[in-house]
């Protein structure tokens, strides 16, 4: 334990025989940290992962999520898709912050990589099929 169960890429732990998913798994990315991510998506996301390398008894496929989120706060709901860090490009593209209805969209080198939308669920949800950049 390690602020949370460590895992590797598989979700298994250093005990073949023990897989960890949702809040409790601290799961190692592609890129070599460890992360632990507390959200419905990904609690239902890891656990395909975990049980195909459970019943394999190695880690034999690595779990990649989504990359979407979603919350609602404050009588309005947030959804978050994809890549926002590292974007060098930032754009409001649909409604208004002030009016509590929006649609912003990160691009890095001209491509949509992620998305982050206040109760516009109906653009979010189109825009999100156009992201370019896989979460690791």
């Amino acid at each position: 334990m390690d602020n949370g169960v460590l895992c590797d890429t598989g979700c298994v732990t250093s005990v073949a025989s023990v897989v960890a998913v949702g809040d409790v798994a601290r799961y190692r990315t592609t890129a070599g940290n460890h992360v632990r991510h507390e959200h419905w998506t990904n609690a239902s996301e890891q656990p395909v992962v975990a049980v195909r390398n459970l019943l394999a008894g190695a880690t034999v496929e690595t779990f990649r999520p989504s990359g979407y989120v979603w919350s609602d706060q404050f009588g309005v709901r947030l959804q978050l898709a994809g890549e926002t860090g590292g974007a060098d490009e930032v754009a409001v593209i649909g409604g208004s912050p002030d009016d509590r209805g929006f649609v912003a969209k990160f691009r890095r080198a001209g491509r949509p990589v992620g998305l982050l939308a206040m109760n516009n669920g109906k653009v979010f949800g189109r825009l999100r099929r156009q992201l370019t950049t896989p979460v690791s």
